[in-house]
């Protein structure tokens, strides 16, 4: 570097041709010594606006810094893989299209197309290394403004999903647990106040039951003898066997459920009827043929069966 012819130019008053001249020598010097002392001190800009302002002032800073970086450290490499990069989202834009997908159509392609599309924006700009280094800049907001967007998608699931926990635990606490020691159309004799409906991963269905602390006290499953007659199997919260149920038919083709212990010996049974207002229920007797309860389909809040036992 010429000192003499610099200091000449200032002394003259000639400032534009004097940075010329700096501006001259420090394009003669290796773009790798030119980026790591542009780094440095872009680094130490970062820093202090960290220390001054907080982590995301300094966040949404740093890629004003790398636009800088660029545009005067001018590293060789760098616009033509800025240009790879625009390419290659364009590709992925384009088979994101290809695809069809809602997630494809509505999330990615937009995506894609924000990281492509500022090369359209940026291409007025002459000089290839500032372009190259605003293309990078917006490139980085736009991935900023994904991430925002992604969080708060994440936050508001989140949120649904509790308020919606909440108000089914809601549902549940206001609802009537008091009940009988039965289970539905198939009585299991322990201290159950409510059935729901289940299904395994096998897809085999069956009937849990719960007490009214929503504790598991046994679930039901419908099985055959070695005859093919159905009949209802009672489970223990351990996996034993407690009794079955099996549906009868009475001498004049009405029916019932008999209910047996695990021993075989009959434990009660169980008759279909209606309300006075056309309501039907379950009820249950014990083996004297005393009512030892009843039983009634009911719908939460959510739509979902469940049977509410309740003793008499």
């Amino acid at each position: 570097m010429d000192t003499n012819q610099i200091y000449s130019h200032l002394k003259d008053g000639r400032f534009r041709e004097a940075f010329q001249t700096l501006w001259q020598w420090w394009l003669e010097t290796k773009w790798e010594a030119r980026f790591v002392g542009i780094g440095m001190v872009i680094l130490l800009l970062l820093a202090w606006i960290y220390s001054a302002a907080g982590f995301v002032l300094s966040l949404l800073a740093a890629p004003l810094g790398i636009c800088a970086l660029i545009a005067v450290a001018r590293p060789a490499p760098v616009p033509d893989r800025v240009d790879g990069l625009v390419r290659w989202a364009g590709d992925k834009r384009q088979k994101a299209l290809a695809k069809g997908t809602f997630f494809a159509k509505w999330v990615m392609r937009p995506f894609y197309a924000s990281l492509s599309g500022e090369a359209t924006l940026t291409r007025p700009i002459k000089d290839r290394y500032l372009r190259a280094g605003v293309t990078i800049t917006l490139q980085i907001y736009t991935l900023y403004l994904a991430l925002f967007i992604a969080s708060v998608t994440i936050y508001m699931v989140l949120f649904l999903l509790c308020l919606a926990f909440i108000l089914w635990m809601i549902a549940y606490a206001l609802s009537d647990h008091s009940g009988s020691r039965t289970m539905g159309r198939a009585v299991s004799w322990g201290l159950s106040r409510r059935s729901e409906p289940k299904e395994d991963i096998f897809g085999r269905q069956y009937t849990q039951h719960y007490d009214e602390n929503y504790n598991e006290t046994g679930r039901t499953e419908t099985r055959e003898d070695i005859f093919g007659r159905p009949y209802q199997q009672h489970i223990s919260p351990e996996g034993d066997d407690t009794g079955h149920s099996e549906e009868r038919e009475g001498f004049f083709g009405d029916r019932d459920v008999q209910h047996f212990n695990e021993q075989g010996d009959s434990a009660g049974r169980s008759e279909p009827r209606e309300d006075v207002f056309g309501r039907e229920y379950v009820q249950h007797f014990d083996k004297e043929g005393n009512p030892a309860g009843r039983s009634e389909e009911r719908e939460d809040i959510f739509g979902g069966k469940y049977t509410k036992h309740e003793e008499e």
